[in-house]
């Protein structure tokens, strides 16, 4: 097959929401396209993201007053139940002084998203020690058959700052079966923001931020695989960036079978570092098979969305949808908003 790559200028920009962040998306079974971001709302498109409906709160603030929710990670159940998975992290009331609360959190809704309820907990911790040690990140996935939340644990870890990618299965009305995926401890890393699904061919791919091998927070995107989602490889960098950092990444298949990777990195950038100067790239992959896959096998990098030096494109994500890929962001240019670039592929 030939491999393909095409320009995001040759896409339709939309604007989702202003202000609010970190957007993810799914194509429900009635046909509108869901978005949910940071805060946990939601908004819905029946015209595939050219115009969105107001936002639907998703979570219960009362019960997590204090805390803040974000992370959003959407899934639809075949009874049509939708479920949206988000950490809910910090000072909860009823915790030990100088403690922090960390959760990853079900909310669900019976009614195509019009009304929402608790669902469940994926993962709690009453007492840790520190802002940042806690459960982030979740994402949705069918895991041989089972649902399925990948996440980003570092609250078992309290002495390092390595970080686990884990997952546990929703069996019988319980989230068990704990397993991790990559030990950060192992390869001295803080592993995080996993997304991952299970590719056409049967191969589960999950795409990561992780450390350089030299062990001095400098984020890279890495890879890991499985061929029974059981047993994953050890993480292989995909996108190493020329100065800065890269993260928050997202992978996508797209309709021919190459994989979409995105990120953001501040490698560009003159006027500041860090995720406030982060833009939006993706990368495409030629059509080695994903479990061979090295940066050598994807594309220069290209930007979605128009970041200027000084602004950002970040807390993005994709999704591939029939023959439309959509890449998603936050951004401060030209001003605070969800925006969203919707290509139709053609082989």
């Amino acid at each position: 097959m030939k491999t393909k790559h095409f320009s995001w200028n040759d896409g339709i920009q939309t604007v989702v929401n202003n202000d609010k962040g970190y957007p993810r998306l799914l194509k429900l079974s009635d046909g509108r396209l869901a978005c949910a971001f940071d805060g946990m709302f939601v908004k819905f498109s029946s015209d595939d993201g050219l115009t969105w409906s107001d936002a639907v709160a998703a979570s219960n603030f009362a019960e997590y007053e204090g805390l803040v929710c974000a992370n959003a990670a959407l899934w639809q159940l075949e009874n049509g139940e939708i479920l949206l998975a988000y950490r809910a992290n910090g000072k909860k009331t009823g915790t030990p002084d100088g403690s922090y609360y960390s959760s990853i959190q079900v909310s669900a809704s019976k009614d195509n998203g019009e009304t929402w309820y608790h669902h469940s907990t994926i993962y709690e911790n009453l007492e840790l020690s520190g802002a940042y040690k806690g459960v982030w990140e979740p994402h949705f996935g069918m895991l041989n058959g089972v649902l399925t939340c990948f996440y980003a644990n570092d609250s078992t870890n309290l002495i390092t700052t390595y970080q686990y990618i884990e997952y546990k299965q929703w069996i019988n009305g319980e989230w068990i079966n704990r397993t991790v995926v990559c030990d950060g401890e192992k390869h001295k890393s803080r592993d995080g923001m996993p997304v991952w699904q299970q590719l056409r061919d049967g191969t589960y791919v999950c795409i990561i931020e992780g450390w350089n091998t030299a062990g001095n927070g400098k984020m890279m995107i890495k890879l890991v695989t499985s061929m029974d989602g059981i047993k994953w490889s050890e993480p292989v960098d995909i996108y190493v960036p020329k100065k800065g950092v890269a993260g928050a990444p997202y992978i996508a298949e797209l309709p021919n079978g190459q994989l979409m990777v995105a990120f953001q990195t501040d490698e560009d950038m003159t006027k500041g570092a860090g995720a406030r100067f982060a833009s939006m790239k993706t990368i495409i992959s030629d059509f080695t098979p994903a479990c061979e896959l090295t940066a050598e096998n994807f594309s220069e990098p290209e930007m979605p969305f128009e970041t200027p030096d000084g602004y950002h494109s970040n807390w993005n994500g994709l999704y591939v949808s029939g023959n439309y890929v959509y890449a998603v962001t936050t951004t401060d240019y030209p001003e605070r908003q969800i925006r969203l670039n919707r290509y139709k592929f053609e082989e």
